[in-house]
C-alpha cells in the first residue's frame, strides 16, 4: 500500500530526528530559516497561534520586536482565517469536523458555546484548547451551520433527557 504524500511517514520521522539527533534537526531548521524564510515565519506564527511558542520567543526567532510581531500575527490570522481553518480543523471520512490536535468534534464545541454563551466561558470549559482552536471551531460551525445543527440535534435526541 503506497501513499504518494510524504506526510504519512515523514512527520513521525521528523519528531524522531528531533529527539534522537537534535543537531541534525537544528541543521534542518536552520536551513528552513535561511533558505525558506517565509515558511519559517509561518511556522513561528503558527507556533504562537497554537500556544506552543510565546510571542516574545517568536519575536526573537524572527529577529523583530513584539509590537511588529503583533502586526505580522494579525496578517497571519487574517490570511488563515479565510481558508476554512485548514490548519486547525480536519474532516474525517464520515464528514465529522474536528480539531486537528485534540480530535474534539466541532459540533461539541458549538453546543457547549450555546450553553455557555461566551468565548471566555468556553475557554474555561475547554482549558486544554487554545483560543485559536476555539475560534476556528466556532468559525467552522458558523460556515457549516446546517451540518453542525444536524449533529447537535442527533446527539441531543439520543442522549439528552427532556422533561416531557
Amino acid at each position: 500500500m503506497t501513499n504518494s504524500t510524504p506526510e504519512h511517514w515523514m512527520l513521525p520521522q521528523l519528531r524522531r530526528l528531533a529527539r534522537i539527533k537534535p543537531a541534525a534537526f537544528d541543521e534542518l531548521v536552520t536551513h528552513i530559516r535561511e533558505f525558506h524564510p517565509t515558511i519559517y515565519e509561518e511556522l513561528c506564527l503558527m507556533g504562537v497561534e497554537h500556544g506552543d511558542l510565546e510571542q516574545g520567543e517568536c519575536a526573537v526567532c524572527l529577529a523583530t520586536d513584539v509590537s511588529k510581531l503583533a502586526v505580522r500575527l494579525e496578517i497571519y490570522r487574517a490570511d488563515t482565517g479565510n481558508d476554512e481553518n485548514a490548519i486547525l480543523i480536519e474532516t474525517d471520512e464520515n464528514g465529522m469536523a474536528s480539531l486537528v490536535d485534540s480530535g474534539i468534534f466541532v459540533w461539541e464545541i458549538a453546543r457547549e458555546h450555546r450553553k455557555q454563551g461566551s468565548l471566555e466561558a468556553l475557554k474555561n470549559s475547554y482549558a486544554s484548547l487554545t483560543e485559536a482552536e476555539l475560534r476556528a471551531a466556532l468559525r467552522y460551525s458558523e460556515r457549516h451551520s446546517e451540518e453542525i445543527e444536524r449533529k447537535i440535534r442527533a446527539y441531543e435526541e439520543r442522549f439528552v433527557k427532556t422533561d416531557s
